[in-house]
């Protein structure tokens, strides 16, 4: 059986955009897994993707002149909690 590579065109564009970061190395690892077991790398490039546009949000809501003292709590457990606290759990039980 041949190994197939996972083709896409936008990612190939991605990857010249974000080619020296973390996002850069998750599309590579995609595009250079077997097509038919990318999807793995596919989920890591996506909550890489989430993480950085948390990451942005925050710190510029951090910037803002009205800031919550509710949200900052909120972000201090965030930031010292294990991320587990806010997954919703399993689809069954």
């Amino acid at each position: 059986m041949e190994n197939t590579f996972l083709q896409s065109e936008s990612l190939l564009k991605a990857l010249k955009l974000y080619s020296d970061s973390r996002i850069g190395e998750k599309i590579n690892a995609a595009l250079t897994e077997d097509e038919q077991y990318a999807a793995d790398e596919i989920v890591e490039l996506a909550e890489e993707t989430l993480a950085n546009i948390a990451a942005l949000g925050i710190a510029y809501y951090l910037r803002s002149k009205n800031q919550k003292e509710v949200y900052n709590d909120f972000l201090i457990q965030l930031f010292t909690s294990s991320g587990h606290d806010y997954n919703a759990g399993p689809l069954y039980r």
